[in-house]
């Protein structure tokens, strides 16, 4: 039992490092993908980034102290990765947040919040329904879900995702370190704090 715990210890210590040496590799494309929404303040001195399917529940658990810590602590970017792994109807959900943008940048965001913010399982109607009530035109919305740009956005994030060993959603990155799973608010808090105390080293 403890050769077979010391092996499971030593899987995930293994998994970890390579992790942490794909996320240095995957720099440029994790933090400065031009394309990628951010919210937060963009200038934050610690930068979040989520990997999140819109119909994850650990995802949602997670979004209200992602919000909570961000209206506490306005030194924080936050980098949103959709990551729809979870079935045509995540897929849906992406392009339509991702599309939003095109009606202004703060669209995004409202958005995302709004997708997180619904407990049921999502459908079409329910996301076209959201979109009508985070005042976007939804007829252009549709038009510019087909857009290439939103599917190469996409694309882009499975691809990072799979480079940097993201086996499901929510996956976060504070600073340079990877936390796979929902994070609690004092988790997220506690990630943050280390990432400004290691980013002074």
């Amino acid at each position: 039992m403890e050769a077979m715990q010391e092996l499971q210890k030593r899987d995930q210590a293994n998994a970890e490092e390579k992790s942490e040496k794909a996320i240095k590799a995957a720099t440029d494309k994790i933090f400065n993908n031009p394309d990628t929404p951010i919210g937060g303040n963009p200038k934050g001195d610690v930068t979040l980034v989520e990997f999140f399917d819109y119909q994850c529940g650990y995802c949602k658990m997670s979004e209200a102290d992602v919000e909570k810590l961000l209206k506490e602590d306005k030194n924080i970017k936050l980098i949103y990765k959709d990551f729809p792994i979870l079935g045509p109807m995540s897929a849906t959900a992406s392009k339509a947040a991702l599309a939003s943008v095109k009606q202004g940048p703060d669209k995004y965001v409202k958005m995302h919040d709004a997708l997180m913010g619904k407990k049921d399982h999502l459908t079409e109607d329910m996301i076209f329904d959201i979109a009508k009530g985070q005042g976007l035109d939804v007829a252009k919305l549709k038009k510019d879900m087909d857009d290439d740009s939103v599917g190469k956005i996409i694309q882009a994030n499975l691809e990072l995702g799979g480079d940097i060993g993201v086996r499901g959603t929510p996956m976060f990155i504070v600073g340079q370190q990877v936390y796979p799973g929902a994070m609690q608010y004092d988790q997220l808090k506690k990630a943050v704090t280390d990432a400004r105390a290691a980013a002074k080293k």
